[in-house]
């Protein structure tokens, strides 16, 4: 679905994940944003807790992605 996109993605990321937290970056983003499709991301705060969440947001973020966090109300 990613790689089909043309102009834009939005997207929310909020846990649980049904990955492992150690999944590699998601190279068809860095794909679809290299190839001039704007990526625009709200995390959820505790989306960030997860090891190495920062470190790949960071990847995203140089990669062009509008990257937003929101600190979910409890």
């Amino acid at each position: 679905m990613q790689r089909s996109a043309q102009e834009e993605a939005i997207c929310f990321d909020r846990p649980p994940y049904v990955y492992a937290p150690t999944t590699p970056m998601n190279k068809a983003q860095l794909e679809v944003m290299a190839r001039g499709v704007r990526y625009r991301v709200i995390y959820d705060r505790t989306s960030l807790e997860h090891p190495g969440a920062t470190e790949r947001i960071h990847a995203y973020v140089e990669g062009g992605e509008e990257a937003r966090v929101f600190a979910a109300c409890r």
